[in-house]
């Protein structure tokens, strides 16, 4: 599947995909003016699910197994298959790394390090360690 975390500070996630075989991508994690996202889940229901929050689409898209966390307004929420939106507690993460990486957290690691220690733990976390904050201008 994948991790993605977010300490209050930086969203982050890996960028492994898994399939038949494992790839890498940057498509799981991106920013739409104010709110940040992260996506985990198979590629399909994550490309779904993009396409439909970037055009705010009427009509929900069918989705079997997706994780979304969404950072707005200094909260964090989580959206899963019904795409309702309800709010979590932060330090927060999703995905099948979401355990290993919470641990991390509550330790007192950073988001990103919490990413890449759950990517040494969980077979469906790896690559790269993307991160995404309120401030950054490139994203």
């Amino acid at each position: 599947m994948t991790t993605i975390a977010y300490d209050g500070k930086t969203l982050a996630g890996d960028s492994q995909y898994s399939g038949d075989y494992k790839y890498y991508g940057r498509g799981k994690m991106f920013k739409l003016g104010p709110v940040l996202v992260g996506c985990a889940g198979n590629s399909e229901d994550v490309a779904a699910f993009h396409d439909w929050y970037l055009v705010a689409g009427d009509k929900k898209p069918e989705i079997n197994a997706l994780s979304v966390l969404i950072v707005e307004d200094g909260a964090a929420y989580k959206m899963e298959e019904k795409l309702v939106r309800f709010e979590l507690k932060i330090p927060c993460a999703i995905g099948s790394g979401a355990q290993f990486a919470m641990g991390a957290m509550l330790a007192g690691k950073t988001a990103k390090e919490a990413v890449e220690i759950a990517a040494q733990l969980d077979t469906g976390t790896g690559g790269e360690v993307i991160t995404l904050t309120l401030s950054d201008e490139n994203n």
